[in-house]
């Protein structure tokens, strides 16, 4: 349901879109844009309970079946998953950035990132399976009709980067 995803999806695609938003986008801050990416460009920073809010009320949730989403969302662990991915980034972070090489560091700490993405999606796939299963089929379609174009292309954002990069490094050669 979308409001797993609004959880979710900040932080999948977050992981991929990290390194290419930058690159394809003239200058800013890369979670402002994820933000803008996934919500909007009128998303709220950092108001995930307005934005869920919105949400539940824009698919006509009961009040029992906020309570049964509430309850889903705080025993899925998506929180401590998401905590553990932004930890792996900042250790990969780290590495990329240190004075010296290690490739063998920099390797183990992207093993990280990918362990906890891993862990990350099936959390919230199971989390969706579950949301999903608390809404009437005329609210699935709701759902349905709000992802209109579908989720954001990591790969459309990596081209549009390749194009940036491209043009940089012909500007410069």
């Amino acid at each position: 349901m979308k409001l797993a995803l609004s959880v979710g999806a900040l932080v999948l695609v977050g992981a991929g879109l990290a390194a290419a938003l930058p690159l394809a986008s003239d200058h800013g801050d890369v979670h402002r844009r994820l933000v803008e990416l996934v919500h909007g460009k009128h998303a709220r920073h950092g108001d995930l309970a307005a934005h869920l809010d919105a949400l539940a009320d824009r698919l006509d949730l009961t009040q029992e079946q906020r309570s049964e989403v509430a309850s889903l969302l705080h025993s899925s662990k998506i929180i401590p998953r998401a905590k553990t991915l932004a930890e792996a980034f900042d250790e990969e972070f780290a590495a990329l950035h240190a004075r010296d090489l290690d490739e063998a560091g920099l390797r183990a700490a992207g093993k990280k990132v990918g362990a906890a993405q891993e862990e990350l999606a099936v959390t919230l796939a199971r989390l969706m399976r579950d949301v999903h299963g608390v809404l009437t089929p005329e609210q699935l379609e709701k759902v349905h009709a709000l992802h209109h174009g579908g989720p954001p292309r990591l790969a459309d954002h990596v081209q549009a980067a390749e194009k940036s990069l491209a043009a940089w490094i012909e500007r410069h050669r």
